[in-house]
């Protein structure tokens, strides 16, 4: 982000909340928010395909029960 490299470069708060238009606080929120790139919760047990068939054979018959879905 352009805040961060600012940052980086040595640019103040003050200084990059007038280039970017907004407050102190909010280049003070940018700079110091943890790293959110990082997955959590429980890993998924089906992958895209697995979804699509799922979609697919649940479209074509809806009055299956998962576990029927489970077993075809």
């Amino acid at each position: 982000m352009a805040i961060i490299r600012g940052r980086q470069m040595g640019m103040d708060m003050p200084t990059l909340a007038k280039q970017f238009k907004t407050s102190e606080s909010v280049i003070w929120a940018t700079l110091n928010t943890p790293n959110l790139s990082k997955a959590t919760g429980r890993p998924l047990k089906t992958s895209s395909g697995d979804n699509r068939i799922i979609v697919r054979i649940s479209k074509k018959t809806p009055r299956l029960t998962s576990t029927d879905i489970t077993q075809s």
